[in-house]
């Protein structure tokens, strides 16, 4: 059923579900947008994991930590990444975009402070971590009842016995009692609560994934009412219709178009199973008619509705409220954030077409991806690591556009796709692409660029269409209140975002998992328990465990000489006072005792999970290259959930079954010490059995953690592309590849339950022919009714060991198999951190004064034994100055800026105000460098919290800041003001606002030291001219380090370094580099200038 569910779910989601995970649109996607299956810490370990293979260098310690805490703490079995609408997974899918591009180091110090405060999500974790110690008492204490429920149910019959008829309390009697209460309580107090509470679970889960089924789908948009037949509600077969279908129903008009006639689109919050009347609107009254081939450019400022119109071509994203689209032909789509999948290269480009040799040779020379393929050790058949790992940024952008191109659609939709590559690249591309292999389709181009080369132009505003037609005709159309958004439409020559360096991706593999054998070692329970509590307290938990089953073992003797002191009053009144006192010591004893071993891995699970994250904090940025995310994922979500949902019910169990043996056999030797060797000879067959069962359940439990990795990395994987995928058709092949990892996982998991069945039919035998035996001869060694009761009790605690045994061993087995996911996780809190975290030397509480920075014979590498990235570097940038940095894409500029952090090993010298940074703590250095990048994400807070995260700044100055980056009218409009909450990372604002929220946050932030690594490259130019005028003006008193392709960007700097190869070839004014004809600068806004075409 499971499995049948699990399928259905997943093609839902491939099918209908709308694309809620992602933006549809620069401004407007919100937290609604989010599917909460994308939970918080795929998006945290994709973003360290790209941003460690493309040498962005941009990760946010502090918004990190929580996202791991968020989502490494509350639980996430994996069906429920398929579900919505529970507080938690609304609050985590809020975070998706929250990661803010900051360096690695700001604010660390401030960690632990600002993961401690009182936040909804903080406050969620805590509730979870009460909510599951309640949980576990209220189990220790039900276990306790359920353990002594056949002692209490016998004393009040005793007591009532005494009260009316002693004369029945006999030895035959009392064994019948027993025998009768302890099957009563079997089932009551232990088969019933657990049928319950099984069958709760179902019910629970039954209902999420009903609700999930039951989620909104478009169905009822975007119906031409010309084509529909009566009934029909599959807009699939409504809208789309390819250029065969209709020359084959006859259709005059099969030639590709699309057309829009006042089309208006919104989007529903996230979990809306209906229509409502607050969902997000995106688009107003779109109309326009194409039917000839051509290239359609989309332009518009910054959340004008881009995206959100291809989203609206591409059908079932969005859902239209008003108006017609009609669409004929194939499509093929290229998004704004290059997609690639695990597989080879050449897979990627194919995407399940056949391979058309000529064909395919073609488009990877005209994509410029030749040259980058001769470097790869098998060419095309060189496989692409988890998200793109071998490949640059610009690398993926290409294989993305081949992709599109290689599928020969009739229309192509692309969402500025040349955007990460630099001018030359961008260029060729454009000519030998869109120009002349597209030359026969309908393209549709998101860019700001190449207007004189459009055929036809979509001018956007605030989602509607302030202008279309031919570049003239834009011009004469164009209202004049809208006339400003020509003016700062970008007319500066390609950028590129990535600053990819060769040497950080150049020969990095996927390491091998590690993964041990046999049973999990002493070392390693001792290092796990010893987390949850001093080995003192250890002791004594134990202790008290086995003083309570030592209790239950007395108790029950004393209560088979009862019959037999009937006649003594005394002694039968002492041993009626003593049994109560013994019983309810016995009870609390053993309640404490359990408790305390329920909640002990509850308490190690918070102090290992927090460690955990500290190291994968501190670990070197390599690790994320060679580790995927999935398997990460893996072990911050499912081996924190066997911990703490299973590891303390088996930790009881085996500590209860464990007490009870040694007891039970005692008992049986008492009473028949012939019975000696076949307790012997069935311990040394039980011995065996085990250890053969333990031996292969460890490996098949290791087996079943790591195939959840895979199953993890395919699913958030096929969830990122998933646009792509539905775009292509090829649903049922990812289909078929996560049903394929789900089998690899369940063989597994069958193979587990295989050998626990073998293993209790073995043991069954084993024990069935002891308690033969040990019946037989009890049955024969009674004389009188005292001997009675004692043989009776042997008999009965003979099977209760046969119980007991089997459940020690595999409650042993169980906790072994546990103890793996503790394992997995103590391998990451011993990963060896960056070099420089154990340096306690603090730099000056002012540093650095001045600002002025020295690399003396630098080099770096990412990697041991890596290529270099950087090659024996010497410069001097003095106080105050703005340095332009400049190259290609590959030349080593984010690789400096990764020196001066110390990301990544670093030979020679880098001085930093006449202060070596080496020798300096690591973390504090970094907190007095602030970056600002071109991907500018915020907190999921409040305003406040992102412009004041450690709480040191009073609102005055942060007012004052906001006045000076034009933001302040914005944030006093809004409903909260300083406590309006920036959601889904910030999406409710437009780029170029969060940009300028970041920049504020700079500002308050008061560092000496500042670096714009292309910062301006996604805002449009009035908001770039307004960064440049703050870097010129308010920061005039800082070093200012910027990184960019634009000259514009750089022009107005007092020096310009041009890297090249990770060398510096040129380091001097402007003018003076630009007056060499045959200088690198010169080379390079030449190609620039001739990568304008308007």
């Amino acid at each position: 059923m499971g499995p049948v569910l699990f399928l259905v779910m997943i093609n839902d989601l491939l099918d209908e579900w709308p694309d809620r995970w992602k933006c549809v649109d620069d401004s407007t996607a919100t937290e609604s947008v989010m599917v909460d299956c994308s939970s918080n810490l795929q998006d945290l370990v994709d973003y360290i994991y790209n941003w460690t293979v493309t040498n962005n260098m941009k990760l946010n310690v502090t918004k990190c930590k929580e996202m791991i805490l968020d989502f490494g703490r509350v639980k996430r079995n994996f069906p429920a990444l398929l579900i919505e609408n529970t507080e938690v997974e609304r609050v985590n899918s809020a975070q998706i975009l929250g990661v803010t591009i900051q360096t690695k180091m700001n604010w660390n110090e401030h960690v632990n402070k600002i993961v401690k405060k009182s936040g909804k999500r903080l406050y969620m974790l805590r509730q979870e971590i009460k909510f599951k110690a309640k949980r576990l008492i209220i189990s220790s204490v039900s276990f306790s009842f359920s353990t002594f429920g056949q002692q209490l149910s016998t004393f009040v019959t005793i007591m009532v016995l005494i009260e009316t008829d002693r004369s029945i309390l006999t030895p035959y009697n009392l064994i019948t009692m027993i025998l009768l209460f302890l099957n009563i309580n079997n089932v009551v107090l232990f088969e019933i609560p657990t049928g319950i509470h099984f069958t709760t679970n179902i019910i629970i889960a039954l209902t999420r994934i009903q609700h999930f089924l039951e989620s909104y789908e478009f169905m009822d948009a975007t119906i031409d009412k010309d084509r529909v037949p009566a009934g029909n509600h599959d807009q699939s077969e409504c809208v789309e219709t390819s250029t065969e279908e209709m020359k084959a129903s006859g259709n005059v008009n099969c030639t590709p178009h699309v057309w829009l006639d006042n089309v208006s689109c919104n989007l529903p919050p996230s979990g809306v199973s209906n229509l409502q009347e607050n969902s997000i609107s995106l688009l107003k009254d779109i109309s326009f008619k194409i039917s000839s081939k051509g290239m359609v450019i989309i332009t518009g400022s910054v959340g004008s509705g881009k995206s959100s119109l291809l989203a609206c071509i591409l059908n079932k994203e969005l859902r239209v409220i008003k108006g017609t689209i009609k669409r004929a032909g194939s499509i093929a789509y290229v998004s704004d954030k290059p997609w690639v999948f695990p597989g080879t290269i050449r897979q990627n480009i194919l995407f399940g077409s056949a391979y058309d040799e000529k064909w395919y040779l073609e488009i990877v020379k005209a994509c410029q991806l030749e040259k980058d393929l001769k470097g790869f050790p098998e060419l095309d058949l060189s496989r692409i690591g988890e998200h793109g790992a071998t490949l640059s940024g610009g690398q993926r952008a290409r294989l993305a556009l081949a992709r599109a191109v290689y599928s020969r659609a009739d229309i192509y939709l692309m969402d500025d796709p040349l955007s990460s590559l630099d001018a030359k690249v961008a260029e060729n591309i454009f000519k030998n692409v869109l120009k002349s292999m597209l030359s026969e389709r309908i393209v549709f181009l998101v860019t700001h660029k190449h207007f004189n080369e459009a055929d036809y132009i979509i001018m956007l505003d605030k989602g509607a269409v302030v202008a279309q037609g031919t570049m003239e005709e834009v011009k004469k159309e164009m209202p004049e209140d809208k006339e400003n958004i020509v003016k700062h439409i970008d007319n500066d020559p390609h950028h590129v975002e990535d600053g990819d360096d060769p040497a950080q991706t150049e020969q990095l593999r996927e390491a091998e998992e590690d993964r041990q054998v046999g049973n999990v070692s002493i070392k390693v329970h001792a290092k796990y328990f010893t987390h949850g509590a001093p080995v003192s307290i250890l002791f004594l938990m134990l202790l008290a465990n086995v003083a309570g089953q030592g209790l239950i073992l007395w108790i029950d003797i004393q209560v088979s000489t009862l019959p037999n002191l009937v006649k003594q009053t005394e002694k039968f009144h002492t041993a009626l006072y003593v049994y109560p006192v013994s019983l309810i010591a016995a009870v609390l004893v053993t309640t404490l005792a359990k408790c305390c071993i329920f909640l002990l891995p509850i308490r190690a699970n918070y102090e290992l999970h927090n460690k955990m994250v500290s190291c994968l904090l501190q670990v070197p940025s390599h690790f994320y290259a060679v580790n995927p995310p999935g398997r990460i994922l893996n072990r911050l979500s499912q081996d924190i959930n066997n911990l703490d949902d299973l590891l303390p019910f088996y930790l009881v169990n085996f500590f209860h079954n464990a007490a009870l043996c040694p007891g039970a056999i005692i008992l049986c030797l008492m009473s028949n010490v012939l019975l000696t060797p076949l307790v012997i000879i069935t311990f040394i067959i039980s011995f065996g059995l085990s250890k053969i069962f333990f031996n292969s359940a460890m490996d098949i439990k290791r087996l079943m953690s790591q195939a959840g990795g895979p199953l993890y990395s395919h699913f958030s994987n096929t969830m990122e592309g998933l646009r792509i995928i539905r775009v292509h058709n090829r649903r049922k092949e990812f289909t078929k590849v996560l049903l394929s990892l789900t089998d690899r996982h369940h063989e597994a998991m069958y193979a587990y339950y295989a050998a626990s069945r073998w293993f209790g039919l073995a043991f069954d035998v084993v024990f069935s022919v002891f308690l033969i035996i040990v019946s037989t001869t009890e049955l024969y060694s009674v004389t009188d009714s005292s001997t009675a009761v004692i043989a009776s009790m042997a008999i009965l605690y003979s099977f209760q060991s046969a119980v007991d045994i089997v459940g020690t061993t595999r409650s042993v087995v169980e906790v072994q198999a546990q103890m793996t996911s503790g394992e997995r996780i103590l391998a990451y809190t011993e990963i060896k951190p960056e070099k420089g975290h154990e340096i306690n030397e603090q730099p000056p509480k002012d540093w650095p004064v001045a600002g002025k920075i020295e690399f003396k014979n630098v080099s770096l590498r990412y990697y041991e034994n890596g290529p270099k990235a950087l090659k024996d570097m010497s410069f001097q940038i003095n106080s105050s100055e703005k340095i332009g940095i400049a190259g290609r894409t590959g030349a080593g500029k984010s690789s400096l800026v990764a020196a001066l952090m110390r990301i990544g090993e670093t030979e020679g010298d880098i001085i930093v105000d006449n202060m070596n940074i080496e020798y300096l703590n690591l973390q504090s250095t970094r907190q007095q460098i602030s970056v600002i990048s071109q991907s500018p994400d915020l907190f999921s807070g409040s305003i406040r919290e992102n412009l004041n995260p450690t709480g040191g700044i009073n609102d005055s100055e942060i007012w004052s800041v906001l006045d000076q980056m034009q933001l302040s009218f914005l944030v006093r409009s809004l409903p909260g003001k300083l406590d309006h909450l920036c959601i889904g990372g910030g999406t409710n604002f437009s780029i170029g606002q969060r940009q300028l929220f970041r920049l504020a946050r700079v500002l308050l932030k008061q560092n000496k030291i500042i670096i714009f690594d292309e910062a301006t490259g996604k805002v449009d130019k009035k908001t770039a001219e307004q960064i440049q005028n703050v870097i010129h003006d308010v920061l005039k008193d800082c070093t200012v380090i910027i990184i960019s392709h634009r000259m514009t960007t750089i022009q107005r700097c007092e020096k310009i370094m041009v890297l090249e190869q990770g060398s510096i070839v040129e380091f001097d004014k402007q003018h003076v580099l630009l007056n060499r004809q045959k200088g690198f600068l010169s080379e390079l806004v030449r190609i620039a200038n001739e990568g304008k075409m308007y």
